[in-house]
């Protein structure tokens, strides 16, 4: 199934490694040029999901939180050309 194409240089995920502990809500996901939502598994982060993958990115953008406790560690984020997505569940979120 397809979920969307995506244009040059807009973002395509973003990778949680580590989700933290004890958020009561998700926290505000900062990216220069984009947005995404975080999203809870529990009390800690489990996804992001990209909502606006903007355009132009020659990197990897930086990706950080307004948190309200203890840090999520982002592992990868992507940037580049992707066509289109085919997704299972946790991809159709991720790409979102």
């Amino acid at each position: 199934m397809q979920i969307a194409a995506r244009t040059s240089g807009g973002l395509v995920r973003v990778t949680v490694t580590t989700g933290g502990t004890q958020y009561t809500s998700p926290p505000t996901v900062v990216i220069a040029g984009a947005s995404a939502v975080a999203h809870l598994d529990g009390n800690r982060v489990q996804s992001v999901v990209i909502t606006n993958a903007g355009t132009g990115f020659t990197s990897n953008p930086t990706v950080s939180f307004q948190v309200p406790s203890q840090a999520v560690t982002i592992s990868s984020v992507t940037a580049g050309t992707q066509s289109a997505i085919s997704a299972d569940r946790e991809s159709a979120a991720m790409a979102a």
